[in-house]
């Protein structure tokens, strides 16, 4: 096939990844692959743009014959999401957001491009835990994973790094961990800084649950409807970006830095609890998958060594480059636009089944709610 592959922005993370490192992989695989063309489509089997910069109709005006993918559809671009042939996402997550306007939604894992350094496991006299990523998730972590840390702090020698955009997003401050606890340094992220901070890192941990907005709300809701839904009071209230993936996981996956994470759909794809590192979805959870690890290099060393093996054969670029290849020879065949009308209506359903009765009720509750 003949790729052209288009951004105005290289250097953005997602670009790196769906541009730059999706035309390495393809080119590998003996296609033929050309950055930055924006005027000569009929050139071209497949375009693929970063999705803010898609004209999927200029493109077909010149080509109708091609097909054109768009990467990382963000809600600004819902537009260009629903007029492409194909939508490129990065976790399951994403994937089911924009389901109702595009059927042909294809996985690529953003890993960037890492040679595999794994780290020397062994006893220390402190423990190097990690966080990299966007400074939102250290500002929810004060649910799970920050009463975890001043806990273990008070046990066991350990510190905690996040590597975070420091000098474009300000210090994290939002439920900080005590630093008499656990000392806590903030490391300015940027492009490969990987391979200096991680070079003696214990534990990779990957946040992902953020708090809800209304959450009592949210269980009052609940409350009506324990007859009907079987609510409890001990119920799971999980809510995670539209865009959460497993990426940050990947990163530590290379450099043999076993993980903890949030358990949400695309962490629960890629880690095997136990085997490949740790699952959790309590402050309880962060204490005890944290401890574990704390207490043996063996389990560190063999959770990431599986880990590891788990990323080559099933997450790797190479792996997803080959998929999305098979993915679009099979295209053609596939409708586009999906099935309208098909999310469920929790009220409308409550509505009908008790004749208006549970309905009614909601909404004054809802009502108050919002109000208080």
């Amino acid at each position: 096939m003949k790729f052209v592959l288009n951004t105005r922005y290289p250097d953005s993370a997602a670009a790196h990844v769906c541009i730059g490192g999706l035309s390495k992989r393809l080119t590998r695989l003996g296609h033929t692959v050309v950055l930055g063309d924006w005027e000569n489509y009929e050139r071209y089997d497949v375009a693929i743009f970063m999705a803010a910069e898609a004209d999927c109709k200029l493109v077909r005006s010149i080509n109708p014959d091609i097909l054109v993918g768009v990467a990382d559809p963000k809600p600004s671009t819902q537009k260009q999401a629903k007029e492409a042939d194909f939508c490129i996402v990065s976790s399951i997550e994403q994937r089911e957001i924009f389901m109702h306007l595009n059927r042909n939604l294809f996985i690529y894992y953003m890993i960037p491009d890492f040679k595999w350094e794994p780290v020397d496991h062994k006893e220390k006299e402190q423990y190097r835990i990690v966080y990299h990523g966007n400074k939102v998730h250290l500002n929810a972590a004060y649910q799970g994973l920050v009463p975890a840390l001043n806990e273990l702090g008070k046990k066991y020698p350990i510190q905690f790094d996040a590597i975070y955009n420091v000098e474009a997003l300000g210090r994290w401050e939002m439920g900080r961990p005590d630093q008499r606890n656990c000392p806590t340094n903030d490391l300015q992220w940027y492009p490969n800084c990987y391979h200096q901070y991680l070079r003696n890192a214990d534990i990779g941990v990957v946040q992902n649950i953020m708090p809800w907005r209304y959450e009592g709300l949210v269980r009052r809701l609940g409350r009506v409807s324990q007859t009907l839904l079987l609510e409890d009071r001990f119920d799971h209230q999980v809510k995670y970006k539209s865009s959460a993936n497993a990426g940050r996981a990947f990163v530590f996956g290379y450099f043999g830095i076993p993980v903890v994470a949030d358990a949400i759909p695309s962490t629960s794809d890629a880690i095997i609890d136990g085997k490949s590192g740790r699952l959790v979805l309590s402050a309880d959870g962060w204490y005890d998958a944290l401890e574990e690890l704390i207490l043996s290099a063996d389990l560190r060393r063999e959770m990431a060594g599986h880990f590891r093996q788990s990323i080559t054969e099933r997450f790797a670029p190479e792996v997803s480059a080959t998929r999305l290849v098979k993915f679009l020879s099979d295209l053609r065949d596939r409708p586009t636009v999906s099935a309208k009308n098909v999310n469920p209506r929790l009220l409308r359903e409550l509505w009908n089944v008790t004749k208006g009765r549970i309905g009614k009720k909601i909404m004054r509750i809802s009502s108050w709610g919002t109000q208080s």
